[in-house]
């Protein structure tokens, strides 16, 4: 399942050997009140309840997660002290898909902001979180570890429109996700 023969990462919580997989701690510092918007080119399969894609830690503690929907996917992030913006309203699990959020603290009501394969599809105002600062990640972690198949993940902070669009283009080109532009 590994579009245009790309390499890919797997994560299969279900692989027999007991223990499950998911990465290390990934330590990045973002700009602090400033835009962050991230992409994720991925595909999960399987989801059970509480299982986690992608999941942010400030200080020890949670702040956000990709996942923890239940028994279907729908790109749902939780967000710790505010709002839970979806990608789609309906399951797009075992499909791959570019996933991508918009934080922007610029302002003093925070806001969210996601995207599926480059269509605009919720945005949560007042957003508590913050993502600005030193912050720890982990992929497929939480309570429980999903299925998922990753392409590849970017973060960019303060882009422009052009600069938003010019990667949406290049994940989907190099995916073979055109058609769900």
């Amino acid at each position: 399942s590994m579009p245009n023969s790309n390499n890919i990462l797997r994560f299969d919580s279900d692989n027999g050997i007991g223990s499950g997989d998911y990465s290390n701690t990934i330590n990045i510092s973002l700009t602090a009140n400033g835009v962050n918007k991230w992409f994720f080119v991925m595909k999960p399969f399987g989801m059970a309840s509480l299982d986690c894609h992608f999941l942010v830690q400030s200080s020890g503690n949670q702040q956000m997660f990709l996942g923890l929907a239940g028994t279907t996917f729908n790109g749902q992030w939780y967000l710790t002290g505010g709002g839970n913006p979806k990608h789609s309203t309906t399951n797009i699990d075992g499909q791959w898909n570019i996933f991508s959020v918009e934080w922007d603290e610029t302002q003093t009501q925070h806001t969210a902001s996601t995207w599926l394969n480059g269509n605009p599809v919720n945005v949560a105002t007042n957003v508590s979180v913050i993502t600005g600062g030193s912050r720890a990640m982990k992929m497929n972690k939480y309570q429980n570890m999903g299925n998922c198949d990753w392409g590849e993940i970017i973060f960019l902070e303060n882009p422009t429109q052009s600069n938003s669009d010019k990667v949406e283009g290049y994940l989907a080109h190099k995916w073979g996700l055109e058609g769900s532009l």
